[in-house]
């Protein structure tokens, strides 16, 4: 079964603007997730860094739905287990903080693919850290297109 990790961009997506046919796209693919890990076909890795990047949201109806999304994740890894230098590797790479500890939490929770909706941090992750990281970054879009091609 696949194991992910969706950051903060990608349950944020759900209360964007919606008229940019991709924001639709990505709000889309992210609730046809939610749905693939609530039917049990995913399993979604999470970490208290999401959780307390979700907590700041200052729109408080998607503050509150996050906080109510996140009970339904499967492993909450817990990052104060994890070597800060692999933060700081990955922060030395261009990577901002919050996505470097969503980055080492997906590694550490065994994730095959963290999903973002930022594609400045697909961009860096793959040029600075592709031989380094052993989780895949991409977007939800793609994941979803890449899963159903793969199961048919």
């Amino acid at each position: 079964m696949a194991r992910i990790y969706l950051d903060n961009c990608c349950l944020g997506r759900l209360f964007d603007e919606q008229d940019q046919s991709r924001v639709r796209f990505e709000a889309d693919a992210v609730m046809v997730i939610l749905e693939l890990i609530q039917a049990g076909h995913v399993t979604w890795v999470s970490s208290q860094t999401l959780a307390d990047e979700c907590s700041q949201n200052s729109d408080p109806e998607a503050r509150q739905w996050a906080e109510s999304i996140l009970e339904h994740v499967d492993v909450v890894v817990n990052l104060e287990s994890c070597d800060e230098a692999d933060v700081m590797r990955l922060e030395q790479a261009g990577i901002g903080s919050y996505d470097a500890m969503h980055l080492v939490a997906a590694e550490k929770g065994r994730c095959e693919t963290l999903l973002t909706t930022d594609d400045r941090l697909i961009k860096k992750a793959a040029r600075a850290c592709a031989d380094t990281l052993d989780v895949i970054v991409m977007n939800p879009v793609d994941w979803l297109w890449r899963r159903n091609r793969e199961n048919t």
